[in-house]
């Protein structure tokens, strides 16, 4: 067989085996990895409590604290699962009593003593006039800290409790009831007798947000219990409050007291675990694992196509320029803050309803004013209304006179917003059979419908302020749009499992109206898109890796696929630091690599049955060829020991002659005549006939 085929076979053997090995290795590795198993760590900070009163091996038992938590979808048609699964570790830090006192210290600095109203405190009243009972809300004394001061002070003293983790959030749980604090007593009295509340002082937490559309200053925003959301930080007093926001989040000393809990019990300790798991539980769900509305998925442009459609009076459009309830360049920059790897475009058209008869016609149609018996009575209700579900039809079915294309894929994201400026006081409302309302409230500003947003304010939303001690002032359409927009991308709300998560940076909650997007938003949406990428990167290498084993060997093919998996593993790293946008950066390389691969796969020729034939031989002949080899090697072994003998006794032999020669030499007197040996030239008597030497017969 020519040697230089024979050769190129063997390699071609090697590069099989090879590659069988790789394969199994990879597969190995896809059925461990079907769902991504992400490592997120929830770091729990306790400022003004004891470590005695707390079991945390109690604390993280998996019925009340979540060691794995699936990524899901919402969808409201389907359910979906993202495949990520986030796999959660708890650690825990007690903080030394000086850092308590620091704080208490500092909290007492900025401190800011109101009288306003507290909407907790209410009663009901019952109006003649309107045949109903409408609920009133007290005024009480309280005490207020900045929040975000409070925020930045935690965060530049974060030492104190060991710093955050490199992957996961930091949670403060905070018990200062040397702070003016609701009481028990005070508690009591207000809810037995429904009386005005006397010498009442709670302390809270605030904020002063702004309407950047119209000017209106946010009411009612002085009594959050928590907050966080700027860094990966969030923290909770449980002496606060008790807070409108959320009724039932009761300050702890009152249930303390309330419910009999001895701290220093072994019940109690029970009890304070299990109080502070749930707190923690609620945080997890809500700001670090949050889940989905609709699928994130990625795309490298989003399109937000707004339409503004202006169904007011002449009076109305004359009173506040629809242009000026609106700011694109705010919605721009906070998508792009969000998904800063991607294009964001921007578009608003304002425009008249009286464009589109059939549509200014179902406005028209479906508006309502409920004022029943049965709304008076038992929703304690009367509003107008704009029955959603037509409308909602209108704009599917005639989607395309407004967005001619609409794109869900990863070139390019397209959303249509419709912002329907109404007369009046009016606003979109869902039902439920003979029920008008949603989420609890009788009528909505926004919904994302999947396909589609749906937004309705008001003219009395534009002019609020002036029902409100703000004249001139109002509320516009930005933040709204923002966050509608936010649900159709994949962002939820930071309350889906209790009110207290929207004490948050994010414009997806409902009391901070903010512009912007939280740190917790921006994890989830980067991160998801991340793990989509490296997902259907390691799916392409599988791929790839899968179409190779009927081909030819294609060590070209090998090294993209080498260079992809490295990109992988560079992308986990950037990964596993919560560096989001850099591990999908990288990902995105490794995409590409892995797609170049599998291009390369498909076109490696197939392994023909001839040339299979062909190649079976050959092994067969290599086979035959090993085991000669291998049967020549250990002769080749049997004659180097043979011959290395028998050199060896050879040589001992004729140095034994050489030394017998000398010696017989030696002994002949020198009176004998001698002569030469015929055979080995050895001396010998004359006389002699055999050699002493070599022994033979002279003849």
């Amino acid at each position: 067989m020519n040697k230089l085929r024979l050769y190129v076979l063997i390699f071609l053997l090697s590069m099989s085996v090879s590659l069988f090995i790789v394969q199994t290795s990879v597969q190995s590795a896809a059925s461990e990895d079907a769902i991504r198993k992400v490592e997120i760590t929830v770091k729990v900070v306790f400022v003004g409590f004891d470590q005695t009163s707390i079991d945390t091996s109690y604390f993280t038992w998996k019925y009340q604290m979540p060691a794995e938590r699936i990524n899901n979808v919402w969808n409201k048609d389907n359910w979906l699962e993202t495949g990520v699964t986030f796999s959660l570790s708890y650690e825990f830090v007690f903080t030394q009593p000086g850092f308590k006192q620091d704080l208490v210290t500092y909290l007492r600095e900025i401190e800011e003593t109101k009288t306003d109203v507290n909407r907790w405190f209410y009663y009901w009243e019952y109006d003649e006039k309107a045949e109903m009972w409408t609920e009133k809300f007290y005024t009480t004394d309280y005490v207020t800290y900045d929040a975000e001061k409070v925020e930045n002070w935690l965060f530049e003293h974060r030492d104190a409790y060991g710093g955050f983790p490199e992957n996961g959030w930091t949670f403060l749980v905070m018990y200062l009831p040397e702070l003016p604090s609701l009481t028990y007593d005070q508690f009591k009295t207000y809810v037995r007798y429904n009386s005005e509340p006397e010498g009442v002082k709670p302390h809270y937490y605030s904020i002063s947000p702004v309407d950047v559309d119209r000017g209106f200053r946010l009411r009612y925003r002085d009594f959050m219990i928590g907050y966080g959301g700027h860094r990966r930080l969030w923290f909770l007093d449980l002496s606060a409050g008790p807070t409108w926001w959320s009724w039932n989040d009761f300050p702890l000393q009152i249930v303390l007291e309330d419910q009999s809990i001895h701290l220093d019990s072994p019940a109690g300790r029970q009890w304070l675990t299990q109080y502070l798991a749930d707190y923690t539980r609620e945080l997890t769900y809500n700001i670090i694992v949050p889940e989905f509305i609709y699928d994130p998925i990625y795309t490298r442009k989003y399109v937000f196509r707004v339409f503004v459609l202006d169904h007011r009076t002449a009076e109305e459009k004359t009173a506040v320029t629809i242009e000026d309830t609106i700011r694109p360049g705010l919605i721009k920059s906070a998508f792009e803050d969000l998904v800063p790897y991607a294009t964001v475009n921007v578009t608003v058209d304002f425009t008249d309803t009286d464009k589109y008869p059939e549509l200014a016609n179902l406005l028209d149609a479906n508006r309502r004013f409920l004022e029943t018996f049965a709304y008076k009575n038992i929703v304690y209700e009367t509003f107008e209304y704009i029955d959603e579900r037509p409308i909602y039809k209108y704009l599917q079915d005639n989607l395309g006179q407004f967005v001619p294309q609409v794109s869900r894929n990863e070139y390019e994201f397209t959303v249509p917003i419709f912002a329907f400026a109404l007369s009046g006081d009016a606003h979109f409302g869902g039902s439920e059979k003979w029920y008008v309302g949603w989420d609890m409230d009788r009528t909505y500003e926004g919904i994302a419908q999947g396909d589609l947003v749906m937004i309705g304010m008001s003219h009395t939303d534009f002019q609020w302020g002036d029902y409100a001690e703000q004249p001139g002032k109002g509320i516009g359409l930005t933040n709204t749009v923002i966050h509608e927009a936010g649900h159709i991308i994949g962002l939820s709300h930071p309350h889906n499992y209790g009110s207290i998560g929207d004490f948050t940076v994010s414009v997806m909650g409902y009391f901070t109206n903010d512009y912007v997007f939280g740190q917790h938003d921006k994890d989830a949406l980067q991160r998801i898109h991340a793990d989509k990428v490296m997902m259907n990167t390691f799916s392409t290498v599988q791929d790839s890796r899968s179409i190779l084993q009927s081909k030819v060997g294609s060590p070209e093919t090998e090294v993209l696929l080498n260079e992809a998996e490295n990109h992988l593993k560079k992308a986990a790293d950037e990964y596993s630091r919560m560096n989001y946008t850099g591990a999908l950066t990288t990902a995105l390389e490794a995409l590409e690599t892995a797609e170049l691969a599998n291009d390369s796969a498909r076109k490696v020729p197939q392994a023909t049955a001839p040339l299979e034939r062909e190649i079976q031989s050959l092994r067969e002949n290599i086979r035959g060829l090993t085991s000669e080899v291998s049967r020549l090697n250990f002769l080749i072994q049997v004659y180097i020991i043979a011959g290395t003998s028998a050199g060896l006794g050879l040589g001992a032999l004729i140095v034994w002659a050489v030394y017998r020669r000398r010696v017989i030499s030696k002994k002949i007197p020198t009176a004998v005549q001698i002569k030469h040996c015929l055979y080995c030239g050895a001396q010998m008597p004359k006389d002699d006939i055999y050699c002493l030497i070599c022994g033979m017969k002279q003849e």
